[in-house]
């Protein structure tokens, strides 16, 4: 089970690959906030993707 705390850390590896598979012109943002509430609050998720 990976460690998913919504923190830069740990999510960097997953959006580092997508981006290297995809390139940035394939890539959208989007939120799975009322699952990931679960694992922490608004603003660490949104510092994090900032």
């Amino acid at each position: 089970m990976c460690d998913y705390r919504g923190t830069i850390n740990s999510m960097l590896p997953f959006v580092t690959a997508v981006i290297e598979a995809f390139g940035v012109d394939r890539c959208m943002f989007a939120s799975n906030f009322l699952v990931d509430i679960k694992f922490s609050d608004y603003q660490t998720f949104w510092n994090a993707y900032d």
